[in-house]
């Protein structure tokens, strides 16, 4: 019981600074991730077609 009262202290205030670095670390992760998954996923394809062909 004391174990959940101590996480549940310890997240209340961890949830509110969370949020906080959180919008912006997500926006980052969110534009390289984009890039990487279009950027990454076209640029993978591109390369292996020319080499067999």
């Amino acid at each position: 019981m004391p174990l959940l009262a101590h996480m549940l202290n310890l997240g209340e205030p961890a949830f509110v600074q969370a949020p906080r670095p959180s919008e912006p670390v997500l926006e980052t992760i969110t534009s390289p991730f984009g890039d990487d998954d279009t950027g990454g996923g076209s640029c993978h394809e591109s390369p292996p077609r020319p080499p067999p062909v």
